[in-house]
């Protein structure tokens, strides 16, 4: 449920405070828990949210976009050594 509970509360929040939720106000649990900040959540309809830059990243993919399920999550692939990779290459 990506933690409804949670993001009702810092709507909830936002709308006292007389305000537009901001990137960055609502963690979900997994968000939360994560130390090294592998996992983000946010609007990815605002341009300028961590979410939506991870969505734009050019090391971003979607599980089974291919045909067309328009997932709500994006991974970023691996980084492998690219100084071997040119070694090969040349």
């Amino acid at each position: 449920t990506l933690c409804v509970q949670r993001i009702q509360a810092g709507k909830l929040e936002a709308k006292k405070e007389g305000r537009a939720v901001r990137d960055g106000d609502i963690q979900t649990a997994c968000s939360s828990a994560c130390g090294s900040g592998a996992i983000v959540f946010g609007d990815l309809n605002d341009v300028r949210s961590e979410a939506r830059a991870g969505r734009d990243n050019p090391r971003g993919y979607e599980m089974l976009e291919e045909i067309g399920t328009q997932p709500n999550i994006t991974y970023l692939v691996k980084v492998r050594n690219t100084a071997e990779a040119d070694i090969h290459k040349a």
